[in-house]
């Protein structure tokens, strides 16, 4: 990560990237933590009646809590992705 000057306001562009890198890597680690919890339900399920428990408990704690990790992961993408153009375009103009 980059320092900034004395008197420069406003993060760096490097630094920039640097915070919407580091959003983005907990975003996707959120999404890592409940697939071990998805993992860990179906792993404690040994018979038929369980397996309806089991998805039972992904269709209704986990997939949402899923589906919110994977949009937040998603837009983390596209705000870094959007700060290293920002500072490409700066570079080049």
């Amino acid at each position: 990560m980059n320092k900034q000057s004395k008197g420069e306001q406003g993060p760096s562009p490097e630094s920039l990237e640097d915070q919407k890198y580091l959003a983005l890597r907990a975003a996707m680690a959120e999404e890592e933590r409940v697939m071990r919890e998805i993992d860990e339900v179906f792993a404690n399920t040994t018979i038929i009646t369980s397996q309806k428990g089991a998805e039972k408990i992904v269709l209704e704690r986990l997939a949402p809590q899923m589906d919110g990790a994977m949009k937040e992961s998603k837009q983390a993408f596209d705000d870094w992705v959007r700060a290293i153009q920002e500072a490409h375009e700066k570079e080049q103009g």
